[in-house]
Parts: structure tokens; C-alpha cells; sequence
């Protein structure tokens, strides 16, 4: 299978992955991504629901506190993507929660937005 940009949104994903991985060694064990995409049976859904999974949720989470931030939450699109209402939701809501909350559409912007919050300082929350 040959690795290029922009073709899915996960072959996106695991080429940030692997970025974040070699570029931030150091932030890269805080990075999580949970799979709630992808399809489901209904009863498989409902379980998930009763465990806690969330429509919306942001394809990266990365708990390393930098800056100002709490953390990062990067909801990953195609250059041509369209957020959902659940996803904008998500994005605003850890947003008011201290979080760096954004939307990348594409591969190029998706690695802005992680360099711009792993070259941020540390932050010792207290």
C-alpha cells in the first residue's frame, strides 16, 4: 500500500502519526486517537453509546499540556471536507475548556496546526 497525502483521511492520519512520532518524541505517547468512525451494527453502536462514545469527537487527542492550552483536539478533514454540527460542537466546546481545538482539511494544514502546538512550551499545570 503506497502512503500519500490526501487521499483518505486515514491514510492522513497514520502519516501524521508517524510525523509526530519522529519530529515530537516527546509528545508522541500523548497523542491518542479513539476509532468511533467507521460502520457498525446497531447493537454494536448502542454498546459503544453506554460506554461513553461520543458523535463528534475529534480524530486527534493529544494530552501534553503547551502554552496557553490544555491540550490539543484536531478534527482532520479532506481539502474538500465538511465539518458536521457534532464535530463543530466538539471543537467549540474544548475550545472553552482551554483546549487548542481546530480543523485541518488536508495533510499540509493538518501538519501546521500539530508543529504550531508541539513547538509551543510545556506547561506545568497546577
Amino acid at each position: 500500500m503506497k502512503f500519500a497525502p490526501d487521499k483518505t483521511e486515514d491514510m492522513n492520519q497514520i502519516l501524521l502519526v508517524n510525523y509526530i512520532k519522529t519530529a515530537y518524541p516527546d509528545t508522541y505517547p500523548l497523542w491518542h486517537h479513539s476509532p468511533n468512525g467507521g460502520s457498525r451494527s446497531a447493537s454494536e453502536g448502542h454498546r459503544f453509546k453506554l460506554m461513553g462514545v461520543r458523535a463528534g469527537i475529534p480524530d486527534m487527542l493529544c494530552f501534553a499540556a503547551r502554552g496557553p492550552y490544555r491540550g490539543c483536539a484536531l478534527e482532520l478533514k479532506l481539502p474538500k471536507g465538511r465539518l458536521s454540527a457534532a464535530q463543530t460542537e466538539w471543537l467549540e466546546r474544548l475550545e472553552s475548556q482551554g483546549w487548542y481545538a481546530k480543523s485541518a482539511f488536508g495533510y499540509v494544514e493538518s501538519l501546521a496546526v500539530i508543529d504550531f502546538y508541539c513547538a509551543l512550551q510545556e506547561t506545568k499545570l497546577g
